[in-house]
């Protein structure tokens, strides 16, 4: 009989999707972003909603293992990161932002950002799927990007709207890689699987 280990067993996994919809959606999901609220069965509905969208990208991507990001925020947040007495708010907040980026080095464990981050964007839709899954949606409107072509993905604890800022989770290289053109929204789905 084989033996696993623990913490092989609670490794998590991560998958990105890139969904792009003709421009004009960010009304659309802003109001089904405020009709779901917290109603779990309304967030799910909302979250498919914005599955309709052509599906231009599906990979796995990679979470970090190094100092103060991917797993070990985690552990940081299981803890408390308690440092004299007091909880450290950079790892109470899980995550909440998501960003994408041009970059092209293969992603490494020891990651702490992404090689050229573009743009990135707080969480539009979070859902707790069975108790093992964590789903995060984030929208990138027409306009709030430049066309391009992105080559990498990655979501942020602690971060602000500022590129660059926060404690990367994990990170993906895209493949296909994403070319944005002129009068595409689009959403950016990381799921994680613990």
């Amino acid at each position: 009989m084989e033996v696993v280990k623990l913490s092989e067993q609670l490794s998590p996994k991560g998958r990105i999707r890139v969904y792009e919809y003709p421009a004009g959606s960010a009304g659309f999901f802003a109001r089904m972003a405020r009709w779901a609220g917290a109603d779990p069965a309304r967030i799910a509905m909302a979250m498919d909603a914005v599955r309709t969208g052509r599906l231009a990208c599906d990979v796995h991507n990679l979470i970090m293992e190094g100092s103060l990001t991917g797993t070990d925020l985690i552990i940081q947040f299981l803890g408390g990161n308690v440092a004299d007495g007091q909880p450290n708010a950079a790892y109470q907040g899980g995550i909440n932002w998501g960003a994408i980026g041009t970059g092209v080095a293969t992603p490494a464990v020891t990651d702490t950002q992404l090689g050229t981050e573009v743009a990135r964007s707080s969480v539009l839709f979070f859902q707790d799927n069975a108790f093992s899954q964590a789903i995060f949606q984030f929208f990138f409107p027409d306009g709030s990007i430049p066309n391009q072509t992105y080559t990498e993905f990655g979501s942020f604890m602690g971060g602000t709207a500022t590129l660059n800022s926060g404690q990367i989770f994990n990170h993906a290289l895209l493949s296909p890689t994403y070319v944005k053109t002129s009068g595409t929204d689009v959403t950016l789905e990381l799921t994680i699987s613990i």
